[in-house]
């Protein structure tokens, strides 16, 4: 089941790095092969908004990120702590 949740990444001095995402916790299934092997499990997540805010004001960065930038970005959140 697939949840929406948002972080804050970054936070100092009226500056902050939002992230809105969405995430879901994928199933292991165990397959037969020279013994029996847990495949699959892991996480899915999926970027819908990065946001940059500056004294209330909000900039949309998502469109302006590359796939490195993502990964990263992703590497940060707390579901991976």
């Amino acid at each position: 089941m697939k949840q929406k949740l948002t972080e804050v990444l970054f936070d100092h001095c009226s500056i902050e790095l939002m992230v809105t995402y969405y995430y879901e916790k994928l199933s292991s299934q165990i397959e037969e092969g020279h013994g029996y092997h847990d495949v699959g499990g892991g996480h899915h997540v999926e970027i819908s908004h990065v946001e940059l805010i500056i004294d209330n004001q909000s900039i949309e960065l998502l469109p302006l990120l590359s796939q490195r930038q993502l990964h990263s970005i992703i590497d940060q959140l707390s579901i991976y702590e």
